[in-house]
């Protein structure tokens, strides 16, 4: 009776363990799946955001492009923004692309009514944990980031956006100024294209 007993342990255990390995297995599978369509999801979002450019950059009177200007993010999460710049000089030229921090303004409430508060020291091209930064690849040279584009040729670029992890919830306004070079030094710069602004929004 005992044998039996201990047989049909065994048995159980065998099933309850194929079983669990089974499961195991399908969670995987069911996690690699969702994984590999946020991916793709992702890489089409890209992929919009280039095609977007590319068509924003064909028009003839477009020489800087921000297809999307705003962002909502939380305290210590990070994105990005996409823009694109066309050189229709007639030579290869470098160009200066200067972002800079214009307002910001933290929502508060008091007695039911929102205010907003200036905090604009809390934003710029630097980041901390209380700031709201944006960035470039590459080393900053004076008041901005250089890039050399051929004539008639256009880059697409990320600016990098950095939340810090104390950063006060508000809306951040920033600019996107390009000039150009003409002999490669920041003080022959002059302005080229229009401005565009892009705001950050922190909940």
């Amino acid at each position: 009776m005992n044998k039996k007993a201990g047989i049909q342990l065994s048995v159980n255990f065998l099933v309850l363990l194929v079983l669990a390995i089974m499961a195991f297995g399908l969670g995987v599978t069911i996690i690699y799946n969702l994984t590999g369509e946020m991916d793709t999801m992702a890489t089409q979002m890209d992929e919009q955001t280039q095609r977007q450019l590319e068509q924003a950059l064909a028009g003839g009177g477009t020489q800087v492009a921000l297809p999307f200007n705003s962002k909502d993010l939380r305290r210590g999460e990070n994105s990005q923004l996409a823009f694109g710049i066309k050189n229709t000089e007639s030579d290869v030229e470098e160009f200066l692309i200067k972002i800079d921090c214009r307002s910001a303004y933290e929502h508060q409430h008091e007695n039911g009514e929102s205010f907003d508060d200036p905090i604009t020291d809390h934003c710029g091209t630097e980041s901390d944990d209380d700031k709201v930064a944006v960035l470039l690849g590459g080393t900053p040279t004076g008041d901005g980031w250089t890039r050399e584009i051929e004539h008639r040729d256009r880059m697409m670029e990320n600016m990098h956006i950095v939340v810090g992890s104390e950063t006060k919830s508000g809306r951040y306004t920033f600019s996107l100024e390009v000039e150009k070079m003409p002999d490669g030094v920041p003080g022959t710069a002059e302005s080229y294209g229009t401005p565009r602004r892009f705001y950050i929004n922190v909940y």
